[in-house]
């Protein structure tokens, strides 16, 4: 989980996100597994289909902003 992201991978992420923003105009956010973590108390508690097992990615490397 300390690994930094290869600047390919994160440039493919960036495109992919573009990607999926354009041809989903309501598209309204994405989640990461962090998001999705059941066990935070979150508002996807309330939802099963959308609760998963414990997911730490894409971690502290993840280069924000």
């Amino acid at each position: 989980m300390t690994e930094p992201y290869a600047e390919d991978q994160i440039a493919s992420l960036i495109q992919m996100l573009n990607f999926l923003c354009a041809a989903n105009q309501g598209l309204k956010w994405i989640a990461g597994h962090e998001q999705l973590d059941s066990e935070k108390g979150s508002r996807q508690q309330m939802i099963p289909r959308l609760q998963v097992y414990r997911k730490r990615d894409p971690g502290p490397a993840f280069p924000v902003g």
